[in-house]
Order: C-alpha cells, then structure tokens, then sequence
C-alpha cells in the first residue's frame, strides 16, 4: 500500500511538473505535445515534443516537490550528445 501511494503522489507531482513545463514553453514560442501518457513514448523518456520555427525538441520533465525550499533546478543543456545539439535551454 505504501508504495502504491508513493507512486501515486509522485505521478502527481510529475503531472503538474509536466504541466509547468509546458506551459513555459508555449510562452516562450513553442507549440507543445504531451506525450507523457502515449507508450510508445515511456522508453524514450520523452514527456513534451515541442516545436518552434521548424525545430523540434524532446524534453523529460523531472519534478520536484521541495524546490520552493531547496532551489534546486534541473535544465536541459545537452539535447543530444552524439549529434552535439544543444539542450531546449537554449531555444528559449
């Protein structure tokens, strides 16, 4: 049971840190898809597709619940490492 509501509370907060995720990226300009729930997107790590001027990015939300109190901030600086593209971090 705990480790039901464990899951449960964390896909929560992954929910709503999906959300904010999104709706930054559409104020900055991108066209946003959440695939988040689409399982042919669940191996990939891939949570939004998101889109501006004919580039498309991948982005995996990762939320945490106590960054109002630890500051803590994850952003996406490498897209892919094989290809050297930059992370969504400098699209905007």
């Amino acid at each position: 049971m705990i480790a039901n509501t464990f899951f449960s509370q964390n896909l929560k907060e992954g929910n709503i840190g999906e959300a904010i995720a999104a709706e930054f990226l559409t104020s900055v300009g991108f066209s946003v898809d959440d695939v988040s729930s689409n399982p042919d997107y669940f191996y990939k790590d891939i949570d939004l597709i998101a889109t501006i001027d004919e580039e498309t990015i991948t982005v995996e939300v990762k939320a945490d619940a106590k960054v109002s109190s630890t500051g803590n901030v994850c952003i996406e600086v490498i897209g892919n490492k094989a290809k050297n593209k930059k992370g969504w971090i400098y699209y905007c």
